[in-house]
């Protein structure tokens, strides 16, 4: 069996409607520079890294994420749901043609 051989028995197409914001869920992550702290904040909430791995603390079952992150840290999302997210440029503070998200630590 050559796994380049494998195809549908019917093309469903991309999930979605093919128009901006034809997904199920759009969420859009409003990203401001704050010149005061000097902090990007997503949707109004700030990262703060936590003292130890929060997976761990997630895989250990004693707390969920939601109460190990700032409120607004994390996103609930539902199964078999298309989620599109919107994310601005051109924020305060963010390199140039870049999304300041991807270079926080």
């Amino acid at each position: 069996m050559l796994e380049t051989n494998l195809h549908p028995l019917a093309n469903p197409g991309a999930p979605g409607k093919p128009v901006a914001r034809g997904a199920d869920i759009n969420i859009n992550l409003n990203i401001v520079f704050n010149t005061t702290a000097l902090l990007f904040t997503v949707n109004g909430a700030t990262f703060k890294p936590p003292t130890v791995p929060i997976l761990l603390q997630i895989l250990s079952g004693v707390k969920t994420a939601q109460s190990l992150l700032p409120t607004g840290s994390v996103y609930m999302l539902p199964c078999n749901k298309v989620i599109e997210l919107m994310l601005p440029r051109g924020v305060l503070g963010s390199p140039v043609c870049a999304h300041p998200i991807i270079f926080l630590k």
